[in-house]
C-alpha cells in the first residue's frame, strides 16, 4: 500500500513525518528516491528536528552521519556520488545498516542488492502544479 502526501510547505510535512515515525515501530530501513531538489535532505532534516536533532546537515561528501538523540541513533546517508556497491563496503555499509538503528537512504539504488527487502520506500516529485510536492511512502515487506 502506497500512502501518499501533497505539500506546498516545510510547516506541511507534519503529516508525512508523523506517518513515518509511526512506521518506526516496524522499520529501521528508509530510503529516499527523488530529482535533485526534490526534498529529500529537507525531508529529513525536518524528520531529525522533530526528534531532538538540531543540526541535520547533507552528507554527500562524508556519506554518512551519525546523529545522536540522546536515546537512539540516526544514520543518514547520501549516496548520490557512490557509482560501484565496492564503495559502500569501504565505507562499512552493511555494518552499518545491521545494526537495528534508523537508516535514512538519500540515493539507494546503488545500494539496492544490501537493502533489507523490509524498508520503507519514500519518493518525493516536486514542480506539480501549484509548486507542490508528492510524497509517497511505500512499506516493503513487514516484519513478523
Amino acid at each position: 500500500m502506497i500512502r501518499t502526501f501533497q505539500v506546498a510547505s516545510i510547516e506541511e510535512l507534519r503529516e508525512p513525518i508523523s506517518y513515518l515515525e509511526e512506521l518506526r515501530a516496524d522499520f529501521s530501513i528508509f530510503t529516499f528516491h527523488g530529482d535533485l531538489g526534490s526534498g529529500k535532505t529537507t525531508l529529513i532534516s525536518e524528520w531529525c528536528r522533530t526528534l531532538g536533532i538540531a543540526d541535520v546537515t547533507s552528507p554527500t561528501f562524508g556519506l554518512v552521519n551519525e546523529y545522536s538523540t540522546g536515546r537512539e541513533i540516526i544514520y543518514h546517508f547520501d549516496l548520490y556520488r557512490i557509482r560501484d556497491i565496492r564503495e559502500l563496503d569501504s565505507i562499512g555499509f552493511l555494518e552499518y545498516i545491521d545494526r537495528g538503528h534508523t537508516c535514512m537512504i538519500e540515493w539507494p539504488r546503488v545500494a539496492e542488492p544490501y537493502l533489507d527487502e523490509t524498508r520503507v520506500d519514500v519518493e518525493l516529485q516536486h514542480d506539480l502544479e501549484g509548486g507542490t510536492r508528492r510524497i509517497n511512502i511505500k512499506k516493503v515487506g513487514e516484519r513478523l
